[in-house]
């Protein structure tokens, strides 16, 4: 079977609800590439860890994680496929400022964002997991300029998650 990296799919979900056949439905909280099970779910006080291709814990095991029971159902021999069809159907999330100059560039090209330090940064566009959740949440401005104007927005939707996620 091939493998991929789920974490590009899940990428920007956190909080969202995906579906395992060993537990049922549980919470995506978080992405840590410090570690060879990046993928940590939540179901209440309980905790699950997956590999970046969806097998549990380090088991020499087939994708145990799925966007939904209903992907599960349709596809559950080829969890690829489940998720490939699953991200077609997600819709980008757009900033809710009027007239943002939010835009997605081509691969390989610059493109500034706002950091978590709430200062401007230019980078070029390699398709990575970075990239996607900066385009999925509108935080992607062709010009510095553009860039420096969306500051103060992007900072305070920083702190709405922020303070969503502590609560």
């Amino acid at each position: 079977m091939e493998t991929f990296n789920l974490c590009a799919y899940m990428c920007g979900y956190e909080g969202e609800t995906f579906y395992t056949p060993l537990y049922g439905e549980m919470i995506f909280d978080c992405y840590s590439s410090e570690t060879d099970t990046p993928i940590h779910m939540e179901m209440g006080d309980d905790a699950l860890w997956f590999q970046e291709d969806g097998s549990y814990r380090g088991f020499d095991a087939p994708c145990m994680l799925f966007p939904t029971k209903e992907y599960y159902e349709l596809y559950p021999t080829d969890p690829k496929t489940a998720w490939e069809e699953w991200k077609k159907t997600q819709i980008i999330k757009e900033t809710t400022v009027d007239d943002s100059p939010w835009w997605i560039p081509r691969r390989y090209d610059e493109y500034w964002f706002v950091g978590t330090d709430g200062q401007r940064h230019g980078t070029i566009n390699y398709d990575s997991m970075e990239d996607r959740c900066r385009f999925k949440y509108g935080n992607c401005f062709k010009t510095e300029e553009d860039c420096m104007n969306m500051i103060p927005h992007v900072k305070q939707l920083y702190a709405d998650y922020h303070s969503n996620k502590l609560q």
